[in-house]
Order: structure tokens, then C-alpha cells, then sequence
């Protein structure tokens, strides 16, 4: 199940209940709902245990700045990569830019998505 904002998932407390609920249900985090949406980026570290797969894009404060350019914004995707990692995730990283959402280019924010990626230890 994805985190997303205006959804059961769009506060961490409610998705991690969810899935205590459903035995081997998960989730698909995409931290920029947990900045944009009614968390407002306040800690969001209990989940990672759940987590099973990952769709990141830049994201700020706001539904209208959900989708930034990559490098933009108040995540610390690095910080993320590392508490998952900790909390024993094996997954995938991947990029989450939707086309036509707004004027950013989903390919190319992918792309600096994928060279970040590269650089990560």
C-alpha cells in the first residue's frame, strides 16, 4: 500500500496500524506525501520497519510543491536510504516523477534521481 496524502496512509500512525492489522501487508514509501500532506514532515521513522518498496521524488511543504525537481526541497533522502537500510530493507529505490502533474520533466528528474542513487554508500 502506497503512502500517499488524502488517503488512510497520509499520517504515519494510521498506516503503521493498517498494517499490524493485515498480516504481511506493506507499504510503498513516498516521503514527499509526508511533507506535502497533514504530517508536515515530522518523523515518519516508525514505518520503515514495513516498508517494501520505495517511489521518491522531491517534494515540499504543500499538495502544489509535491512534485519538485530533484535536489529540491526539505527531504533528506540520504537520511531516508539510511533508516531503511537499518531497519533491514532489501528493496528498491525508485523514482516517482508523474508526467503532466506539473512543468517538471519526470525523465529527466529520474535521470538526477538515478546519478544521486549512484552516489549513495
Amino acid at each position: 500500500m502506497e503512502t500517499h496524502c488524502n488517503q488512510i496512509t497520509e499520517r504515519p500512525a494510521d498506516a503503521l496500524w493498517l498494517c499490524q492489522q493485515v498480516p504481511g501487508l506493506g507499504l510503498t514509501l513516498d516521503p514527499s506525501h509526508y511533507y506535502a500532506g497533514p504530517n508536515q514532515g515530522a518523523s515518519f521513522e516508525a514505518l520503515y520497519p514495513v516498508v517494501r518498496g520505495t517511489g521518491f521524488r522531491a517534494g515540499g511543504m504543500s499538495w502544489k510543491e509535491i512534485q519538485l525537481p530533484w535536489g529540491q526541497g526539505p527531504i533528506d533522502f540520504a537520511a531516508v536510504v539510511r533508516k531503511l537500510e537499518a531497519a533491514g530493507y532489501q528493496g528498491f529505490y525508485v523514482a516517482e516523477y508523474i508526467e503532466w502533474f506539473n512543468t517538471v520533466d519526470p525523465v529527466e528528474e529520474a535521470r538526477k534521481f538515478l546519478e544521486w542513487l549512484k552516489q549513495i554508500e
